[in-house]
């Protein structure tokens, strides 16, 4: 277990360095703590003893050593601001370390279940069998997520929603195309090395986020940061032979739990079969939307919204 934890340091201080800029200090230190949580500082780790005994098959064990080492760019390096943004350290973290997993095992099964797990720890928040608790607060409020009254919300809103804002983003500036990622990495670069040894607002990573998007992004942070809904997508879609050949995929997407005017641009994956996918983004901003996808060539064999979970949504059959 020894080697396994100094691989894991090692090989996400590789990872994150090749994704956002250089290791930002001379050497690193990690000890074995008596405590069920970790601590980072700037080139010293606090790691619980348990991550010392016991391997994990949910890979939770490589995901807590890959956060704490994550820090050393999030929180110790580029600080937050605030507590309204303290997501930049933890969030980040989390989603650092989450992606780092997907990584180092190649297994993108095991990353979307971590994401469905924690949506639907979002979604059944102090949801009981007789009615409902306190909803949760927005990202933006911190660490006062968490009072007497909604234990666990601020690692579940500022951790696990904070890391969800980041999947999403990463969505919004995949290449559809190839599936290249370089602008996302480019994107998360540029905030790193900006803010490197300075603190941080959420208004700071808007502005970094809008530079490389072109495109007014007050609507996505409003939502998703200052904003407490997250939406469920009822959807259903029937084809159709048009005369020319061709086959129309007319779609219907019914939104609930987002107000009207809540949008997001979803992936949605027409397959094919035998590999063969086509991918696009289409935009949901009201409460029933109705579209055709573009004429497809064959009949496809299933369409796919939401397609790698590009909205911290639910998804039902319409």
């Amino acid at each position: 277990m020894d080697q396994q934890v100094g691989a894991d340091i090692a090989n996400s201080i590789r990872f994150f360095s090749e994704l956002y800029g250089p290791y930002p200090y001379d050497r690193i230190f990690a000890t074995e703590v008596p405590f069920g949580h970790g601590i980072s500082y700037p080139g010293f780790l606090h790691l619980s003893y348990i991550t010392f005994q016991i391997a994990s098959p949910d890979a939770s064990a490589e995901r807590f050593r890959a956060h704490e080492v994550a820090h050393q760019w999030w929180g110790s390096t580029v600080n937050f601001a605030t507590y309204h943004d303290q997501w930049i350290s933890e969030g980040f973290s989390e989603y650092s370390a989450l992606w780092y997993v997907q990584w180092i095992l190649g297994d993108s099964k095991r990353f979307y279940k971590t994401l469905d797990a924690w949506r639907d720890a979002i979604f059944d928040n102090r949801k009981y069998r007789f009615g409902s608790g306190q909803e949760a607060g927005p990202i933006s409020l911190g660490y006062r997520t968490q009072s007497s009254e909604t234990a666990g919300d601020y690692d579940l809103v500022v951790y696990l929603k904070g890391a969800w804002v980041l999947h999403m983003l990463r969505n919004l500036f995949i290449d559809l195309n190839t599936l290249n990622e370089d602008a996302f990495k480019k994107m998360m670069r540029d905030f790193y090395q900006t803010y490197r040894h300075k603190a941080a607002s959420t208004k700071d990573f808007q502005d970094i986020v809008e530079k490389h998007a072109g495109m007014d992004m007050e609507w996505f942070f409003a939502q998703w940061v200052y904003g407490t809904e997250v939406p469920t997508y009822r959807f259903s879609y029937k084809t159709r032979k048009s005369p020319d050949g061709k086959f129309i995929a007319h779609c219907k997407v019914k939104q609930e739990g987002g107000s009207e005017g809540f949008k997001m641009y979803v992936l949605v994956t027409i397959d094919f079969g035998e590999n063969r996918m086509a991918r696009m983004r289409v935009l949901v901003d009201k409460l029933e939307t109705e579209f055709d996808l573009p004429p497809l060539p064959h009949k496809p064999k299933n369409v796919i919204f939401n397609d790698f979970h590009s909205v911290l949504a639910r998804v039902k059959k319409g």
